[in-house]
């Protein structure tokens, strides 16, 4: 009887010591997925697409060295895009997923849907974000902050105004998930610029708040409190995140494209995201049997037709 009742408080410590390093050790490990992302692999390049491209590398203002890859047109119309966190100007590749598993069955692949742009006539300049990809860390190897990652946009949009076969030219951005985030914290911080360097229109794929995608995650309050607070001891406040607070400053036509089906979204969230946009604007509320987030990250991928329209709408003499 006592050698069970021993073996029983053994249990019990090991479940308690389980636990406390479980509350230690988990809100970290999940924080760090978007502080410290994974460095996906480019496992293509636009020459595996037939598509003739240049390697540029782009400086921003604070010091950190943006890889891009770089495709003429023929149009008055040039194309930024940008990518989720966690991806890179490539898109997402299941052989190089860290220790979170998107769940997915196929890649995400970018490149397709810049081919579209390309055969339509624009140029597409397509970069890694900070932290990502083959970019530069940020200043001071310090966490990934989307809102400051908007310098990497302006950085972006100055290289394209700047250069000598693509100044003058008008601006489109294709900005997907946390890449919408950074164009409308953009839009927020230097608006005069953008205006000036010829910004015409915003595609925001399915943008979204950490803070929401944590816990449409599925986790408990407890831990997303927990995660808030690392990001705290960063320095970083995760509502700052929230593009909610930069819709409102967009000062663009704007196309908004989000999966209902998403798990990972709220969609009163994101539609409270569209209701902030103050400028023309029109949305695509995909309505896919596929339910999971990537689908709608390749979606422009074999449905080109409403974005080549909207930009045609909004860029250049077409």
């Amino acid at each position: 009887m006592k050698k069970l009742r021993l073996i029983g408080l053994i249990v019990l410590g090991l479940v308690v010591i389980l636990g406390i390093v479980a509350y230690l050790v988990i809100p970290g490990i999940l924080a760090n997925t978007f502080l410290y992302p994974n460095r996906q692999t480019l496992v293509k390049n636009p020459g595996d697409y037939g598509l003739s491209y240049e390697d540029v590398t782009i400086t921003t203002d604070d010091g950190v060295a943006l890889a891009c890859w770089l495709m003429k047109g023929t149009s008055d119309g040039v194309i930024i895009i940008g990518h989720p966190a966690t991806f890179t100007r490539y898109g997402y590749s299941l052989e190089s997923e860290g220790i979170a598993k998107s769940g997915y069955h196929r890649d995400v692949e970018f490149i397709p849907a810049a081919k579209h742009l390309v055969e339509a006539g624009y140029s597409v300049l397509m970069v890694d974000q900070r932290n990502h990809g083959k970019s530069g860390a940020s200043p001071g190897d310090g966490p990934h902050d989307p809102v400051e990652a908007y310098r990497d946009l302006i950085a972006a949009v100055k290289y394209v105004a700047d250069h000598p076969d693509l100044a003058g030219k008008d601006i489109g951005l294709l900005s997907f998930c946390q890449s919408s985030v950074v164009s409308m914290v953009a839009m927020s911080k230097e608006p005069g610029f953008l205006q000036q360097a010829g910004v015409k229109a915003l595609v925001a794929v399915q943008p979204i708040s950490i803070e929401i995608f944590y816990k449409q995650y599925g986790l408990p309050d407890w831990l997303v409190n927990k995660i808030k607070g690392v990001y705290s001891d960063k320095g970083l406040d995760i509502k700052d995140q929230d593009p909610v607070l930069y819709a409102p400053t967009i000062f663009v036509p704007t196309l908004f494209v989000q999966n209902v089906n998403d798990p990972w979204s709220d969609m009163e969230h994101s539609r409270a995201i569209y209701d902030a946009i103050p400028t023309e604007k029109e949305a695509i509320w995909l309505d896919e049997e596929e339910h999971h987030r990537f689908l709608t990250y390749n979606w422009f991928n074999d449905h080109p037709g409403p974005l080549l329209d909207f930009l045609g709408r909004h860029l250049g003499e077409r």
